[in-house]
């Protein structure tokens, strides 16, 4: 009954002068108890206060709902947690060069900082020779500039078994600065290439929708921070 009278006064306040205006001549179907409604200082007070309450939901709402639309979730990030340590990472695996050669660019985020994988993969009549610290994957851009990354220690590869074929990996990390991470987020990738066991060895059919992905996420990535 105190909301329905609440209600009513909230009606009465909005759409009528409290200076006692006929509402029976705008509104002659009206109950006489509507009429005789009056508005003390303290259901003033309430009226005011459920108005307010009612905004500041209405602003947290959208508060709330322009947040997520800036913070889109990235297409190729996935969202991992370590169960020891309860360390959120966010990885993008992305493909480049060959479909089948299992090689990738790994792009990660945690905590706030960026890291930077290339998972590197030969046949097995390639050397059984470490990636040493020494050693590095070198990314051009189209802008022109270029990123290096280079193990903290040396790499020594592992053989997988990819369609039963085995094969030698090695997977170098580095973290590199947010500013690598918005290099590539505005500036295909034309070109890698591995510099180790004494050679430089170009990355073959490097692709335009491979790159692409990869400054869509390096992007993605950087505006959810």
């Amino acid at each position: 009954m105190r909301i329905a009278r609440i209600i009513q006064a909230i009606v009465i306040t909005f759409y009528y002068p409290i200076t006692g205006e006929n509402i029976a001549v705008r509104h002659p179907e009206a109950t006489p108890e509507l009429f005789t409604f009056k508005i003390d200082t303290h259901m003033r007070k309430k009226i005011l206060f459920f108005i307010g309450l009612s905004g500041l939901t209405a602003s947290l709402a959208i508060l709330s709902f322009s947040a997520c639309a800036q913070k889109s979730p990235c297409k190729y990030l996935k969202q991992s947690t370590d169960p020891f340590t309860k360390k959120v990472t966010g990885s993008a695996y992305m493909a480049v060069g060959a479909g089948l050669a299992g090689r990738e660019l790994i792009l990660q985020e945690s905590e706030g900082k960026y890291y930077l994988t290339a998972r590197i993969t030969y046949s097995t009549d390639f050397a059984d020779v470490p990636f040493k610290k020494t050693d590095k994957v070198s990314i051009m851009l189209a802008s022109n500039e270029l990123i290096e990354i280079s193990p903290k220690e040396d790499v020594t590869p592992n053989v997988i078994r990819m369609l039963d074929v085995p094969i030698r990996q090695w997977i170098v990390n580095s973290e590199v600065p947010k500013s690598t991470y918005e290099k590539m987020a505005n500036s295909q990738i034309t070109a890698i290439k591995y510099t180790f066991n004494g050679s430089d060895y170009h990355l073959a059919e490097l692709k335009d929708r491979q790159t692409k992905k990869i400054m869509e996420t390096a992007a993605c990535m950087l505006a959810n921070q």
